[in-house]
């Protein structure tokens, strides 16, 4: 069974002190992303505010982009099939 939605509540600002969170939080949203599933998130920040730290700063630009991907319309639309 794969779920067609997953809720995420009270996501934290993550900095440099949270690099195994970040890294965790991007290998997640990666899944949900290549498995078409809706994700609704509840955050300190918004996608592109959430991570403050310089390690993974590259890799989370796809994240917060895939994140944004994922609000709209046609991704959407997308996982209804």
């Amino acid at each position: 069974y794969v779920p067609d939605s997953c809720f995420i509540d009270k996501v934290p600002k993550l900095g440099y002190d949270r690099r195994n969170e970040v890294k965790r939080l991007m290998t997640l949203i990666d899944t949900f992303y290549d498995r078409h599933i809706n994700v609704v998130i509840t955050a300190d920040a918004p996608a592109d505010k959430l991570y403050t730290g310089d390690d993974y700063a590259f890799e989370f630009e796809r994240t917060v982009s895939r994140l944004q991907e994922m609000q709209s319309d046609a991704y959407i639309e997308a996982t209804k099939t």
